[in-house]
């Protein structure tokens, strides 16, 4: 025997039941053994979704395309698709997930909403059918039978949202799991840029002839790398040189020079030219 929600009206429950008994005895309760899943998707229709949402659509359906077994990857795209009114490309996806979980009664809830959408009502009572094997209580789905079945039957809407009580617990709202799937990661705000700072320090060092504080302070301008790179290379180099350590001025001078050169900053590169041509003759920098 069912056993019907309390949250149930009594006339709705008994026209629902005896609905219920008859879907469920006509189909038999056990789902089906899996079979070999269908070969092909149907494509959905890119031209009705958002420009912004196209690419990630069609990189969750190329993922499941290749991986027809794949009953994660197939039923993510058709929550995807159902959410963006894609009922028949939805369905075909979760028919996929179906055959290679049939035990999963989401993928079979959502495989005969899918169908009901797409008004393919046969087989969204056969989903619905095996899926109420599983779940025989849970009244969403009692409700979409029953629409299905009398749809001239007005049926009172649910509360929304649904409590508790009448929540599956393994059920996720297709709209709401497809805003969280198609939500870009938000980068995290990039770190002050600090570089500055320690330039400022290692030049006042520098001005002090305190070269060995100038150059721990120069060394923190080196990351992250962009057009500002060259000149704190060139800085340290100097640093380096005065300090005594002219391998370390070679170093990072030959190292300012190839950054100079790689964002086209001609006159730096000849002023850290003649600093590497002093250096080589044994001049002061």
């Amino acid at each position: 025997m069912f056993r019907w929600s309390a949250g149930l009206p009594n006339a709705r429950a008994n026209r629902i039941s005896v609905v219920l008994l008859g879907l469920i005895a006509l189909g038999g309760c056990e789902p089906r053994k899996p079979a070999s899943p269908p070969a092909e998707l149907v494509s959905p229709a890119l031209d009705k979704i958002s420009a912004d949402k196209r690419a990630l659509i069609a990189a969750a359906f190329q993922a499941a395309n290749n991986n027809p077994a794949d009953a994660a990857a197939n039923g993510r795209l058709g929550m995807l698709l159902l959410a963006y009114d894609q009922p028949a490309a939805a369905a075909s996806a979760f028919q996929r997930a179906t055959l290679t979980q049939p035990e999963n009664f989401p993928w079979l809830y959502y495989l005969g909403q899918a169908h009901a959408a797409a008004g393919h009502t046969t087989e969204a009572l056969d989903a619905f059918r095996k899926a109420m094997a599983m779940r025989p209580s849970f009244v969403p789905l009692q409700m979409k039978v029953t629409e299905l079945l009398h749809p001239e039957q007005p049926v009172a809407p649910l509360p929304d949202p649904l409590p508790d009580s009448l929540r599956d617990p393994a059920l996720r709202d297709p709209w709401m799991q497809a805003v969280h799937d198609l939500r870009p990661d938000r980068k995290p705000p990039p770190p002050p840029d600090e570089r500055p700072a320690h330039f400022e320090k290692g030049r006042d060092f520098m001005a002090k002839k305190q070269f060995p504080k100038a150059i721990a302070e120069l060394k923190q301008t080196l990351e992250p790398e962009d057009k500002e790179t060259p000149g704190y290379l060139f800085a340290l180099s100097r640093a380096c040189a005065l300090s005594g350590d002219l391998v370390g001025a070679v170093k990072y001078g030959s190292d300012a020079k190839t950054a100079a050169l790689k964002y086209g900053q001609t006159d730096l590169v000849t002023a850290i030219e003649g600093h590497l041509k002093r250096l080589g003759d044994g001049s002061q920098p």
